[in-house]
């Protein structure tokens, strides 16, 4: 009983600390989708694998970009950072002027199974190392694809 009121005081806590972060203002980015058709690496022969991947083809597969165009700055973004829902970061860079950032998303039929990262948290952080504001990007299992919670288009 011990365990499961701390775990349940653990998550209350987290989920209270990351309501304090706002989405950023709509008003000062502009996202765009850009789809391509790559073909897919094969995957390591020499390597097993023994998580449940999807099938690799041959065949060329939609490839999923997001371009961020940051219109204008708020005066406390120093940094911007992404981070995918298994924690690993996939930009991180210095926030000089209104500019254009690249994220390589990935693999849309392994974004909708839920195989490869398939939420994608911005975050815009100060000189003080603290996270500012927020834009949250998630391909949903049907294809929606969602930012801060909101549908933006279909994949």
């Amino acid at each position: 009983m011990r365990q499961f009121i701390i775990i349940l005081l653990s998550l209350t806590i987290k989920i209270a600390i990351g309501q304090d972060i706002p989405y950023r203002d709509e008003s000062t980015y502009k996202l765009s989708l850009k789809m391509e058709f790559k073909v897919e690496k094969p995957p390591n022969s020499n390597k097993i694998e023994f998580a449940d991947k999807t099938k690799y083809s041959p065949e060329p597969q939609l490839y999923l970009n997001a371009s961020l165009e940051l219109i204008t700055l708020v005066e406390d973004d120093y940094k911007i950072k992404v981070i995918t829902n298994i924690g690993s970061g996939l930009l991180s860079k210095k926030i000089k002027s209104p500019d254009t950032f690249l994220i390589k998303l990935g693999y849309a039929n392994h974004m909708k199974s839920q195989t490869s990262p398939n939420k994608f948290t911005i975050q815009f952080i100060n000189k003080e190392k603290k996270t500012t504001s927020l834009i949250i990007l998630e391909i949903k299992e049907d294809g929606d694809f969602m930012v801060n919670g909101k549908r933006f288009g279909k994949v």
